[in-house]
């Protein structure tokens, strides 16, 4: 199906992942990706309140775009509960152009820490295993 117009839009019904999966697979997940458009706030939430039910080496990517925060929110207070919980942020490369993909992938760089502000949408790791990515 085509959308009318690059502005068409279209509703579809979603869950929260605790209530489509089962308890050994949310206890045997590795990585959770989100990406939502400016809703992170909201499923952040209900990720965090997982983590006890996930595996300790579970890691989640998040692509973080500042115009969905709300008023006065910073990435810190988004992540807050992953990092009481011993979770550290790093900026993933995202190139979306041929050219930089190309070079991304001929020249990989080293993973850098999350640091505020983020004024653009970025992809962020949150992991516990950050020695493997510092050394």
């Amino acid at each position: 199906m085509r959308p009318a117009s690059h502005s068409s839009r279209y509703e579809v019904d979603g869950l929260p992942l605790a209530q489509i999966l089962d308890e050994d697979t949310v206890a045997r997940t590795g990585l959770i990706k989100i990406d939502v458009e400016g809703a992170e706030h909201i499923v952040l939430a209900y990720i965090a309140a997982l983590i006890p039910r996930l595996h300790p080496r579970c890691e989640r990517l998040v692509e973080l775009t500042p115009a969905g925060r709300s008023p006065g929110a910073t990435i810190a207070a988004l992540l807050a509960p992953f990092l009481h919980k011993g979770f550290r942020g790093f900026v993933i490369p995202n190139p979306y152009d041929p050219p930089d993909v190309v070079a991304f992938l001929a020249h990989p760089r080293r993973l850098a820490p999350l640091v505020e502000p983020i004024t653009a949408q970025t992809d962020v790791l949150l992991t516990r295993e950050a020695g493997r990515l510092t050394a």
